[in-house]
C-alpha cells in the first residue's frame, strides 16, 4: 500500500498499488550473481542468470523457491478442517468464525490458517437437500470489526467452507464363526473395531465430501450394557447387536434401513430391509426402540444405539454341502443418516417408514 497525499487540501488517499513500481519514477533491483553457475539457484536457472521455480512454487527472495500453499478443506466424521494462505489475512486482521466464542477454533500452522470447527458446534450450520440426500454443514471465517472505532485496518475476510455427507452410510464390522459339535452347534464371534480418523481432503472451491463413521457391537442381554466378551455363541442362541456412531453428533440421528448376513462363501441371507417394508421373522428378528421424540412423537430415528437381535443361524452350502467344522458369518448393515428437528414427519426418518416393524418384528 502507498499513502498519496493531496497537499492542496490536506487530505490523503489511501491507493492501493498492485505493482509499487510501477508507480515510481523508476529503480533499478541489481541481481547477487550474472550467470547461473554462481546464482546460487534453488531450483531453475535461466539462460538470463535468474532463478525461476517450478508452476506450484514462488520466488520467496532472488535465488530460492518456495511451494505454493495449499487452500483445502477436510471433512471427517465429526468436525471439518479449512486451510487458507496466512497471506491473505493482514497481521492486524482478527478472525473468528460463526460462534466467535469458539476463541480455539482458528490457528496458524506455518504459512497457512488453520481452522476446525465441530460439525455440530462453533456456530456450524446444517442443511439437508432432498433432491441430492445430501447434509451440508457450514461455517465462515470472518473479520472481528471492532465498529466502535471510525476506521479499521483490518482486511475484509468472509470465508465460507462446507462438507457435504451422503445420508446412506454402510457399516461391515466383524465375523461370525460356525462351529458344528456332536448335538449342538456353536457360533465363534470374533468382532474388532477402530475408530479411523478417516477424512477427505479436497479443493476449497464449494462444499467438499466427507463420510460418517457407524460401528457395530454385540452385548450379552437386551439390556445392552454390557459388550459380549465370550468367545462363542450356540446356533439358536439369540445375538444381540447395536449399530452405533463412532462420533456421536447433537444435530444427527440416523436408522438402521438393510441389515443382511453373509458368508464367506458369498451366501447372503436379508434380516430386513425397510425400503422395501418388509422383515423376517423366521430368525426372529427384533428391534429395541430407543426412538428419538420430536413435536409430533417418537420418530424411527435413534441418537446413540439402534439395538437389534435375531438367532443365530447356519448356513446349507448346496455347492459345498460338506459340513464344515468353522463358518465365517458377516453381518453387514445400511444406515439412513438424518437432520434432527423438531418436526420429522416427513422423510427419511419419518415414524410411519418403520412402522411395520413394531407390528412385525417386537411381538417376538
Amino acid at each position: 500500500m502507498a499513502i498519496a497525499f493531496n497537499y492542496g487540501s490536506k487530505l490523503f488517499e489511501a491507493l492501493l498499488f498492485d505493482d509499487l513500481a510501477s508507480q515510481t519514477d523508476g529503480f533499478i533491483c541489481e541481481r547477487p550473481e550474472w550467470n547461473c553457475q554462481e546464482a546460487g539457484c534453488s531450483h531453475h536457472c535461466n539462460d538470463e542468470g535468474f532463478c525461476e521455480c517450478p508452476s506450484d512454487f514462488y520466488l520467496e527472495d532472488l535465488k530460492n523457491c518456495r511451494q505454493q500453499p495449499v487452500e483445502r478443506v477436510e471433512c471427517f466424521n465429526n468436525y471439518m478442517v479449512a486451510l487458507y494462505k496466512s497471506e491473505s489475512i493482514s497481521s492486524e486482521t482478527v478472525v473468528a468464525v460463526n460462534d466467535p466464542t469458539c476463541t480455539n477454533a482458528v490457528s496458524h500452522v506455518g504459512d497457512m490458517v488453520r481452522v476446525e470447527v465441530p460439525l455440530d458446534g462453533c456456530g456450524t450450520t446444517l442443511e439437508y437437500d432432498a433432491e441430492s440426500r445430501l447434509l451440508t454443514f457450514t461455517n465462515t471465517l470472518k473479520a472481528v470489526v471492532d465498529k466502535s472505532k471510525p476506521v479499521s485496518i483490518m482486511s475484509k475476510i468472509d470465508k465460507q467452507f462446507s462438507c457435504s455427507y451422503e445420508t446412506v452410510s454402510t457399516v461391515d464390522d466383524g465375523s461370525v464363526g460356525l462351529r458344528k459339535g456332536y448335538d449342538f452347534a456353536i457360533c465363534s464371534l470374533t468382532y474388532t473395531h477402530s475408530a479411523k480418523k478417516s477424512s477427505s481432503s479436497v479443493s476449497l472451491n464449494g462444499a467438499q465430501a466427507g463420510s460418517f463413521e457407524f460401528k457395530i457391537t454385540t452385548y450379552s442381554s437386551s439390556e445392552f450394557s454390557e459388550v459380549d466378551a465370550k468367545a462363542i455363541n450356540r446356533v439358536g442362541e439369540t445375538l444381540y447387536f447395536a449399530v452405533e456412531p463412532v462420533n456421536v453428533l447433537s444435530n444427527l440421528v440416523y436408522t438402521v434401513d438393510q441389515c443382511e448376513v453373509l458368508s464367506e462363501s458369498n451366501l447372503s441371507y436379508e434380516l430386513f430391509n425397510i425400503n422395501e417394508q418388509r422383515a423376517d421373522n423366521y430368525v426372529k428378528l427384533r428391534r429395541y426402540p430407543t426412538y428419538f421424540s420430536d413435536s409430533n412423537g417418537p420418530t424411527c430415528a435413534v441418537a446413540f444405539q439402534d439395538r437389534w437381535s435375531y438367532t443365530v443361524f447356519q448356513f446349507y452350502d448346496l455347492l459345498n454341502p460338506t459340513n464344515q467344522m468353522l463358518q465365517t458369518q458377516f453381518l453387514k448393515c445400511t444406515v439412513l443418516i438424518c437432520k434432527k428437528e423438531a418436526d420429522m414427519s416427513a422423510g427419511l426418518c419419518a415414524s410411519q417408514v418403520c412402522q411395520f416393524l413394531s407390528t412385525e418384528i417386537d411381538r417376538f
